[in-house]
């Protein structure tokens, strides 16, 4: 399903455990007018999930309760959509990136994250999405 969000802000979940990283991605988002809801933890970021309408997520594989995978398979398992979601993580193994995609995630950003690679991914998925 796509839908026309063009004239609505479009609302994503920032989940990481590392604040400083979560925060520069907030600021980043929240200045091109993107409402922005962050999460330090998996099971936050679950709670944020119930609460509001998402139309995008980027979480980290590795986060400190449950796994950025299973909070995404949580997610999606709850609102019964598939709410589009970037990962990001320093582990940049095959075994990690092949997890990602079995989970139909949208895409793998590397860390440290490169600000134009975060912002390419975003608008490829707006635009396959939105």
């Amino acid at each position: 399903m796509v839908l026309n969000l063009k004239n609505e802000q479009l609302s994503l979940l920032i989940t990481d455990d590392d604040e400083e990283c979560r925060n520069s991605l907030k600021y980043l988002f929240d200045s091109e007018g993107y409402t922005t809801h962050i999460a330090g933890c998996g099971r936050d970021a679950i709670e944020v999930a119930r609460e509001v309408l998402l139309h995008f997520m980027i979480i980290d594989a590795h986060l400190p309760d449950i796994s950025g995978i299973e909070t995404f398979e949580y997610i999606k398992e709850e609102s019964q959509v598939l709410v589009p979601c970037i990962f990001m993580s320093g582990d940049v193994s095959k075994e990690l990136k092949l997890e990602i995609l079995s989970v139909e995630a949208f895409t793998f950003v590397p860390k440290p994250l490169n600000v134009g690679t975060v912002k390419f991914a975003v608008n490829q998925l707006i635009d396959q999405y939105y």
